[in-house]
């Protein structure tokens, strides 16, 4: 359980969320930060306007390719931008790391991958509201995925570096999670054009 001192003045713990956007999209062909959908804009306007309808203000998106056409982009957007200057050497866990490092420290993160996208705020307001848990994410059709609640002292880990963790994977199996299955259906991956095709198909209203 958090101490006190983490908890807002309604008694909950306080969350950043941090958006990994770092890569340059190889498998969708295209940067997926800037992919669009029919009605929502881009992916990441997409994901920052749910985390805002869910009351998360603080929000952190970790950039590395087209660093500067991503942030001209999305200008409007109310976000930290942070650099990953080894983005092509590196992989999710350290674009995480980056970004747990300029969110308010002893806060909760919420670690959302820009390729997560359709998930509804009403889904999100459930995991934020979820029982403690060293992490707890959102799961579609009884499969735990993304985004991915990590308690304050899960993130301090990262925050510190000291640990070894090879992989974002391992972090993740490090301790128990818990599954909060949403009310509506969503994509946890859209990373290649098939995919992206299958999702509008299905989500007109996006």
């Amino acid at each position: 359980m958090p101490d006190s001192s983490t908890l807002d003045s309604n008694g909950f713990v306080p969350y950043c969320a941090v958006i990994c956007a770092a890569g340059a999209g190889t498998r969708m062909g295209h940067n997926k930060a800037l992919c669009r959908l029919p009605l929502s804009g881009t992916f990441l306007s997409s994901i920052v306007h749910t985390l805002q309808a869910a009351n998360v203000t603080q929000i952190a998106v970790v950039i590395g390719a087209q660093a500067n056409e991503v942030m001209q982009t999305h200008l409007d957007l109310n976000v930290q931008w942070v650099f990953n200057p080894q983005w092509t050497d590196t992989f999710m866990l350290e674009s995480l790391t980056c970004g747990i490092r300029a969110c308010p420290p002893e806060w909760g993160i919420i670690h959302w991958p820009v390729d997560c996208i359709g998930v509804h705020p009403q889904d999100l307001i459930r995991l934020l509201n979820a029982p403690p848990a060293p992490f707890a994410a959102l799961s579609f059709n009884g499969k735990c995925g993304h985004p991915l609640r990590i308690a304050p002292e899960k993130a301090t880990i990262l925050r510190n570096g000291n640990h070894d963790f090879a992989s974002l994977r391992d972090f993740f199996l490090s301790d128990a999670c818990t599954c909060i299955e949403a009310d509506h259906p969503a994509l946890m991956n859209c990373n290649d054009p098939q995919s992206l095709a299958d999702f509008i198909a299905t989500h007109p209203q996006l």
